[in-house]
């Protein structure tokens, strides 16, 4: 009698809906050492097939674009790519502004958790996609707060950077309760002037005490030397840092309710054989 049914069809036609994931990467004021995080953590997405979105909550929307638009459209309506990444150029990435947006988000998040408010920008945004969201660290710790996202702090040896990644990871923890993880960047083969991990081994780990006892958190550390001479994404940073950071991802599933925020699952605190 079922002769005529394509089975296979109809399991495909209730096949679940891949999860949206979430990487966060709080704004710097200068900018530099976290737009060099995300174009490594986007260009290394998309390489191994990833959609990947960057939510620019720094870029603010035009009329009718980007994040606000998306969230004032009518439910269900087809979501559209928002343009390409166009300084790399790389198939698989998009970029889009997010200011106002994430505002809103925040101003409607007071009195709601944390979870209900991801659900909504997430609602808005394409099905299925990797985001890296980045924006101000305040606005982060109201639109995430308690939902177990654990925003990479990036660093580099310049002293405005560390005051600048001790105040990020002070208010990520208390006013967002969540678990941020300092990421001491350098590139790979410049130690001489200070440029290299081993300078900053010494700051970050005076960092590290400083929240010990100010804030009585053990913060984790996943510093990367990153090569922005080899040919691929994959070779740019080490394999273990890598899919540390990957595994840190928060996900949220199609139905996007509170129970289907999934926490990471814990991780040792060496990505490589390098810690600050």
């Amino acid at each position: 009698m079922f002769d005529a049914f394509d089975q296979a069809h109809g399991l495909h036609a209730f096949a679940p809906a891949p999860p949206t994931r979430l990487l966060v990467v709080p704004a710097t004021a200068h900018g530099g050492v976290a737009h060099q995080l995300l174009w490594l953590l986007a260009r290394r997405l998309a390489r191994q097939g990833e959609q990947v979105l960057v939510l620019d909550g720094m870029a603010t929307e035009s009329a009718g674009s980007g994040l606000r638009a998306l969230l004032e459209a009518t439910p269900g309506a087809p979501v559209p790519w928002p343009g390409d990444w166009t300084e790399d150029a790389v198939s698989g990435v998009h970029i889009m502004p997010g200011r106002l947006g994430l505002l809103q988000l925040g101003n409607q998040a007071h009195g709601r958790p944390g979870s209900a408010t991801l659900a909504r920008l997430v609602q808005a945004l394409p099905q299925g996609v990797f985001v890296l969201l980045t924006a101000p660290v305040e606005v982060l710790a109201v639109l995430l707060q308690a939902t177990g996202a654990r925003p990479l702090v990036p660093l580099d040896a310049q002293p405005r950077t560390l005051v600048e990644a001790y105040n990020a990871a002070k208010v990520l923890l208390q006013a967002g309760e969540l678990s941020p993880v300092l990421v001491p960047m350098a590139p790979r083969g410049h130690t001489a002037g200070g440029r290299g991990l081993d300078a900053l081994e010494a700051p970050v780990a005076a960092l590290a005490q400083c929240a010990r006892t100010h804030l009585g958190a053990d913060l984790q550390i996943w510093p990367v030397a990153y090569d922005e001479s080899r040919d691929t994404p994959a070779a740019r940073v080490p394999e273990p840092w890598w899919f540390k950071v990957l595994d840190s991802a928060l996900t949220v599933t199609s139905d996007v309710v509170a129970s289907d925020l999934r926490q990471p699952a814990e991780v040792a605190a060496e990505p490589d054989s390098r810690r600050c």
